[in-house]
């Protein structure tokens, strides 16, 4: 069903009503847990009237203020100190572990408490990122040409977690892969459904990208397939001729989130975007013969001002194991310090996406989480 229109440039209807062939596309992503590997843990003692506490908090300040209402102190009579993350991916910015650790201390007079989650209680009774749906249409004319793209996206917000829940995504979200596609198509229209949030959604490692990323490149891939033409050739076409962005002229809304930086100093390259693609292509060998059951598969983003191209080789084997041989992926950070710590976390990246593309999703049954475990 259409949502309400986020962004609106050229006439889509037009576009769609007109075209020789339409390409439609749902893409569902479940709710995902974060799961860290170092669980949820916290120590708190108080003293004096004064709460000491040591965990491994994303928002320590925010995690300050968190225990400070609970224990109706001052938040000058909280001190937080500082563990290593143990790993975190916007879990452990939720101190939901750490108020547990202080008010048990509480009712145990300021006696030393020491909280640590199991496994099982992380992933039942996480802030999940949340679950989507995208639908992707695009309308094709007789020359094989995208001259319309129609993004439906549905998903409960974050913002639940925090204020009453409209049902809606806030612009934040919007400015995730979504109002900002890049394609130079004439028609576009986006447009966010209802849905109401019906467990605790919290940040998790690139947040509302990770459907939007998923649905229009797979998107984008399935139409070249259909076409007969090169993923990585069609991508390049879509995208377009060397230029910087026009927020206001493409039909982006006007409270546009651009990751909180200064669009002026940081507009969306596509001749960037162009670069990591090629550049990445040429490394993995794009066009090269593979054997029969596999495949390199390619997708490319913008995201904090980075520009990532990734190509995935594919194998599937008789009995339908799926195998990853190599990944290739192609970064453009801008202005860089430390080399090391980009690809550990490029490398780091695919891990989690594969693990989070083939065996991950957190599913409900009779209210309760039915996941306990890796």
């Amino acid at each position: 069903q259409p949502g309400k229109v986020i962004r609106n440039q050229g006439d889509p209807d037009k576009a769609f009503a007109e075209a020789a062939q339409v390409f439609t596309a749902d893409y569902h992503a479940q709710h995902l847990s974060q799961a860290s590997m170092e669980p949820l843990v916290a120590v708190a003692q108080i003293v004096d009237g004064h709460c000491e506490v040591w965990a491994p908090a994303q928002s320590p300040f925010g995690a300050r203020g968190d225990v400070a209402t609970a224990l109706k102190l001052p938040i000058e009579k909280v001190t937080l100190n500082m563990t290593l993350l143990g790993g975190g991916f916007g879990r452990k910015s939720k101190s939901d572990y750490v108020v547990e650790a202080a008010l048990l201390s509480q009712k145990l007079d300021g006696k030393p408490v020491l909280v640590q989650w199991s496994r099982e209680d992380d992933i039942r009774n996480g802030f999940y990122h949340t679950v989507s749906v995208e639908r992707v249409e695009m309308a094709i004319n007789d020359k094989g040409k995208v001259t319309g793209w129609r993004h439906r996206s549905v998903a409960p917000s974050i913002l639940s977690t925090f204020a009453e829940d409209s049902g809606y995504q806030f612009f934040i979200e919007h400015g995730m892969g979504f109002v900002n596609m890049p394609f130079d198509i004439p028609n576009v229209r986006c447009e966010n459904g209802k849905a109401l949030a019906k467990t605790r959604i919290g940040w998790l490692r690139s947040v509302s990208n990770i459907p939007r990323v998923f649905a229009t490149q797979s998107a984008v891939c399935e139409v070249a397939h259909k076409l007969g033409r090169d993923p990585k050739d069609f991508l390049l076409e879509l995208i377009g001729p060397d230029r910087k962005l026009d927020p206001k002229a493409l039909g982006f809304p006007e409270d546009y989130w651009h990751y909180g930086d200064p669009y002026e100093e940081y507009p969306l390259d596509t001749a960037r975007f162009k670069n990591v693609i090629r550049v990445a292509a040429e490394k993995a060998g794009w066009g090269k013969k593979l054997p029969k059951g596999e495949g390199l598969g390619i997708a490319a983003h913008c995201a904090w001002q980075s520009y990532v191209a990734t190509i995935v080789h594919v194998a599937m084997d008789s009995d339908g194991t799926v195998r990853v041989p190599e990944v290739n992926t192609v970064v453009d950070c801008g202005l860089y310090v430390n080399a090391d710590r980009i690809r550990s976390q490029t490398e780091g990246a695919a891990v989690m996406g594969m693990s989070n593309t083939l065996y991950s999703g957190i599913t409900f049954k009779d209210g309760a989480v039915e996941q306990s475990n890796f």
